[in-house]
């Protein structure tokens, strides 16, 4: 992103009020949330406006949640036994090929 890249386009007060009816009460999936949430919150200060956690409903942090989401689907994979990035699930100490806590003890 340049400086001509926002030449022309609202600032940030300007587009503040209609951020916060859209926001306000929401969950929030933010990738990177504590830098995102810094910034937002010094923005919103600077045009006295509520800070983010008045806003939102809760926050989930995208970096962990696409995490969990690729997680979730290599355990599923796993489980129904397929290759999952090469690994094929070997049989568990009950005969299954499946991941169970009770299974793996």
């Amino acid at each position: 992103m340049t400086w001509d890249d926002l030449k022309g386009k609202p600032r940030f007060e300007d587009v503040a009020a209609e951020f916060i009816a859209f926001a306000t009460g929401a969950e929030w999936i933010i990738h990177n949330a504590p830098f995102d949430i810094g910034f937002l919150d010094a923005e919103l200060a600077r045009v006295s406006l509520p800070a983010c956690a008045e806003i939102h409903a809760g926050v989930i942090e995208g970096l962990y949640a696409s995490d969990l989401a690729y997680l979730q689907r290599l355990y599923e994979k796993f489980n129904a036994g397929e290759d999952s990035e090469g690994v094929s699930a070997p049989l568990n100490g009950s005969g299954h090929s499946r991941m169970t806590a009770l299974g793996e003890a």
